[in-house]
């Protein structure tokens, strides 16, 4: 083998072998990321026994009923559901037939929205609590962020007992985020309800038969409190926030049309106003004066602000991004080319340098069976014996 191709045989195969090192100890320690990291599952649900709603909510006795099991956890779709709007805490009890479980959210409005995926077709909904439904089998009921559900038993067993446990939690205070838009002056303590589908509504506001707020159109929830007023009786103020300015452009229009028409007696009695997002309405109001400022302290804060800067779009060059993005290419299909050469480089390398090799150890192999193979063809020499013996015994002698 010549000199000049044996050195080059043999740096291509030292730099073959560096970078295999080098890939080598990259894949190892990638290797080891993907053995380390595990797979943890955090669930958002605290134990039972820290929560003293739910741990005095199911009782050894609900509703003349004793309990047939211990505290556990909620299975089935009810805590998929809870797990998936992440659940402060869940409980579930045995009452004989009856099952039990209890589930307190974060917030009224996720309370609200766990009743109404649990919902099924069929249900007829209920005046329990702030919001309830009840079907054959089944029923469920709000109160505040606890959501309560109560399956088997006959309608008599599941009624009183959701009944005890909704006289048991008592008035919950209002946990719900659009409580805090509330303006504060003014506000008569533990007048606020958080307000979640038109049926609640009408339990605060009986002149609002039709739904001219467009509850039913999905998208909106509602607080509702009191306000005193000098020289008379408490005006009551409601705040309806819309998830998009479309919902909140079509109730304005929904709402206006039904306040105009009111007799002009009734409407000097109340106040609309929209604010982004929010429809403002007060009623029972003594003086529209006075009130307004009270009307105007609700402030819709969420605002689109642009990026500081000059406009990307307007100076931007089509030919030179177009320029760009095939260099990009050129270069994304450069660097394939050279990792396919490398690759081809190295295999033909190391499987040159195995054939030599081989080709090597091959020259010193000579077959020759004169020299492999030798018989020794010599007598080999016996010891002398004394009296010298036939092969067959003699007989002659007697």
């Amino acid at each position: 083998m010549p000199t000049s191709l044996r050195f080059v045989t043999l740096f291509l195969f030292r730099f073959a072998l560096v970078v295999a090192a080098v890939t080598g100890i990259g894949s190892a320690q990638a290797f080891g990321m993907v053995l380390t990291e595990e797979s943890v599952d955090v669930i958002a649900v605290a134990p039972v026994s820290e929560d003293a709603r739910l741990a005095g909510l199911l009782a050894k006795t609900v509703g003349g009923v004793a309990a047939s099991s211990p505290v556990g956890k909620p299975e089935g779709q009810s805590a998929l559901v809870a797990h998936t709007l992440s659940a402060k805490a869940s409980a579930s009890r045995s009452y004989g037939s009856v099952r039990v479980s209890a589930f307190r959210m974060a917030d009224e409005s996720l309370a609200y929205a766990m009743l109404r995926f649990l919902r099924p077709e069929d249900a007829a909904v209920t005046p329990a609590g702030d919001d309830g439904w009840v079907t054959a089998i089944q029923s469920a009921v709000r109160l505040g962020d606890i959501v309560i559900l109560v399956s088997g038993g006959s309608d008599g067993q599941r009624s009183a007992m959701s009944d005890a446990m909704v006289a048991g939690l008592g008035r919950p205070a209002p946990n719900a985020p659009i409580v805090d838009e509330l303006p504060d002056e003014g506000r008569i303590e533990q007048s606020e309800r958080y307000v979640s589908s038109h049926e609640l509504l009408k339990r605060f506001r009986p002149d609002l038969v039709e739904d001219v707020y467009r509850f039913g159109a999905g998208g909106a929830d509602a607080v509702i409190a009191d306000y005193s007023q000098a020289g008379g009786s408490p005006a009551r103020l409601l705040l309806v926030e819309y998830q998009t300015p479309q919902l909140a452009a079509e109730a304005h229009r929904s709402v206006s049309a039904w306040f105009d028409a009111l007799d002009p007696a009734d409407r000097s009695t109340r106040l609309l106003k929209r604010e982004g997002n929010f429809l403002i309405e007060a009623t029972g109001v003594t003086s529209a004066d006075a009130f307004r400022g009270t009307v105007d302290a609700v402030k819709y804060d969420y605002q689109i602000k642009m990026l500081q800067g000059p406009n990307p779009v307007a100076g931007l060059d089509a030919a030179k991004e177009a320029y760009t993005t095939a260099m990009i290419l050129l270069g994304s299909v450069r660097l394939v080319g050279a990792g396919v050469l490398l690759a081809l480089t190295i295999g033909i390398t190391i499987g040159a340098v195995v054939f030599v090799r081989r080709r090597k150890a091959a020259e010193n192999i000579f077959s020759d069976a004169g020299g492999m193979v030798h018989l020794k063809l010599e007598a080999p020499r016996l010891p002398a014996r004394r009296e010298p013996r036939g092969l067959l015994p003699d007989h002659s002698e007697s």
